[in-house]
């Protein structure tokens, strides 16, 4: 293996017997020369055939690389996956989605112009053959603005289209802009979020691609955009408290985006706290409600206004009703 590539694919492990064979395919089968590539799989302590599987790729394409740590956590895997790695760009996967046909080339053809973290979308899918692409819309002004635009406008452009995703899946980074930075691996539930935004806010060139490069796979896990936990709350409520002193600190430019994206993230506390009995964990997200305020965001200001007309139980009642059905 080189001792520089241009990519390094990170995949995480762990028990996914049934699906990671798909996952690996799904890079190796896209139409690239694999000479400056690299995929790092990182089995974070499975007793089951994943480990079997893994190591048979690994012992057929020189480029494949596989690792095996006791089991810590995804965030350990993943920060152990950057450790090991070689590329100047890095992209992490999660060992039972997979690539899009067509997204190595998108972006590969891409990295050459230098951009710091090249951003995408993602679709998901119950079953690959059932996996329905859509056609690449033409590039509008938005985009445009994101991805000509000099530094700090190209970032505010991307904050004010809403295209921006904080998912570690759809984000390809440039090592030198990650350099020492790691996952925080005692969130389980914002770690994505946490990581994604500390880069993007040191990102001098963002690119954002149109068509989707992910699939992300439904139904197989108990989902943590679904699960309800103490746990899920305190993470979100740590993302929450971490970046709302970032911008009482920093007065960052961009500290009127990150208020409106936490004021989000503070609606989903609201709809899950209301299945925990944990008074005073209510009570310590009731007490944030005046981030709710200093959002733009016209569907925030739509439960601001609902949380003052019938209260913070109701409230939270109507968007656990809606997180469930989501």
């Amino acid at each position: 293996m080189k001792q520089s590539v241009n990519l390094s694919i990170i995949i995480t492990v762990y028990n996914l017997e049934k699906y990671i064979s798909e996952c690996i395919e799904s890079i190796i089968n896209q139409k690239i020369n694999f000479k400056d590539i690299e995929i790092i799989i990182i089995d974070d302590g499975s007793i089951d055939n994943s480990r079997k599987i893994c190591e048979n790729y690994a012992a057929h394409d020189e480029y494949i690389k596989y690792f095996y740590q006791k089991n810590k956590g995804v965030s350990s895997a993943r920060n152990n996956g950057i450790n090991k790695s070689y590329g100047k760009y890095l992209l992490m996967i999660d060992g039972d989605d997979i690539l899009l046909p067509g997204s190595l080339k998108k972006i590969i053809d891409i990295l050459p112009k230098g951009y710091d973290i090249i951003q995408s979308q993602f679709i998901k899918f119950k079953k690959s053959k059932d996996i329905n692409i859509p056609r690449q819309k033409e590039t509008n002004l938005e985009v445009e603005l994101i991805n000509n635009s000099d530094y700090p406008d190209n970032i505010k452009h991307l904050f004010d289209s809403r295209l921006y995703n904080l998912s570690l899946a759809v984000n390809v980074i440039k090592k030198t802009l990650i350099g020492k930075k790691r996952i925080n691996e005692k969130l389980k539930y914002t770690e994505d979020m946490d990581f994604v935004l500390t880069c993007l806010l040191e990102a001098k060139k963002v690119y954002f691609l149109q068509s989707p490069i992910y699939g992300y796979r439904q139904g197989r896990r108990s989902s943590a955009t679904r699960s309800i936990s103490k746990k899920r709350i305190d993470d979100v409520m740590y993302f929450i408290a971490k970046w709302e002193k970032y911008c009482e600190e920093t007065k960052s430019i961009f500290s009127n985006d990150i208020i409106g994206f936490v004021a989000y993230q503070l609606l989903i506390v609201v709809g899950l706290v209301y299945s925990i009995k944990d008074s005073s964990l209510k009570e310590e997200i009731r007490k944030k409600m005046y981030l709710l305020k200093k959002s733009n965001s016209v569907k925030i200001k739509m439960v601001q206004i609902l949380y003052k007309t019938l209260g913070f139980r109701i409230t939270s009642f109507l968007l656990n009703v809606y997180l469930r059905l989501k």
